[in-house]
């Protein structure tokens, strides 16, 4: 049987809902509560944001660096191979508005 292509392995990992808004939301600034960035997400539950942050964590798409403080902190931000996905994402998003109604079936 045949590996997967690394672009299908790719597309498996940011075609979750809010992986690319993550993505863009951690690329304007690191954020340094986990409540700060479900809130700028809108509707997202805990669960869902959690299981999404470990699993770009684990891909080694962003960092989380936790601060032993009370209230506890958690800092979230990309590392440098996720910048390095924010250029093809937004080509990605450019190509899909240029060919939106097509893609919609207009």
């Amino acid at each position: 049987m045949r590996a997967p292509c690394p672009s299908t392995r790719t597309i498996r990992l940011i075609s979750n809902k809010w992986a690319v808004e993550i993505l863009f939301a951690l690329a304007e600034r690191p954020v340094t509560r986990f409540t700060d960035l479900r809130r700028s997400l809108g509707r997202l539950t805990a669960k869902d944001l959690t299981r999404q942050l470990r699993k770009l964590e684990a891909a080694g798409l962003i960092s989380r660096r936790v601060h032993a403080e009370v209230p506890p902190r958690v800092d979230y931000s990309l590392q440098p191979m996720g910048r390095t996905l924010l250029a093809p994402l937004e080509a990605l998003g450019r190509w899909s508005e240029g060919w939106n109604q097509e893609l919609l079936g207009g």
